[in-house]
């Protein structure tokens, strides 16, 4: 008898969310490859993100998993930004039907600054650069996702 549960090709597509009180950056990024880049923001208004957006992004990419980053302390505490964090990762799993990991993102938002600097010094797509922030955060925050899923295979195979 066939199995009825369709079997979806594996993509390595992955989607990572900055989230933010004012905005949520979003990036598109890829397993295999380990690359990942800025896609979309998202403003959120008074805690209420728009949900149609971030649901049309996710079915039109369809990602294996959703990554969202988890804003902590310096000391690596959580913070009232973390339980809003997690509050919007829990909605999105449960309103997209696709499973989703929490990152340490405590260095994301001064990296992205960091780059924004750096573009803007050289007058490399300053505009788009300062824009683009919240998805450059979004960017590292699936880059660091890749680098502890490749420092955990490395791990485990000696």
């Amino acid at each position: 008898m066939p199995d009825l549960k369709q079997q979806k090709k594996p993509t390595g597509r992955v989607l990572g969310f900055d989230y933010g009180s004012l905005r949520i950056g979003i990036a598109v990024g890829n397993r295999i490859t380990g690359t990942a880049e800025p896609l979309d923001i998202i403003h959120n208004r008074r805690h209420a993100p728009g949900w149609m957006e971030i649901l049309g992004i996710i079915n039109e990419w369809k990602p294996e998993i959703l990554v969202v980053g988890l804003p902590l302390s310096i000391s690596g505490e959580e913070t009232e930004m973390s339980a809003e964090a997690r509050a919007f990762a829990k909605k999105l799993g449960n309103k997209s039907r696709v499973d989703y990991i929490m990152v340490d993102e405590r260095y994301s938002t001064y990296e992205a600054s960091e780059v924004v600097v750096s573009l803007a010094k050289y007058k490399i797509r300053k505009r788009w650069a300062f824009n683009e922030r919240d998805g450059i955060a979004a960017q590292i925050i699936l880059e660091t996702y890749f680098a502890d899923i490749k420092d955990q295979q490395l791990s485990r195979h000696g």
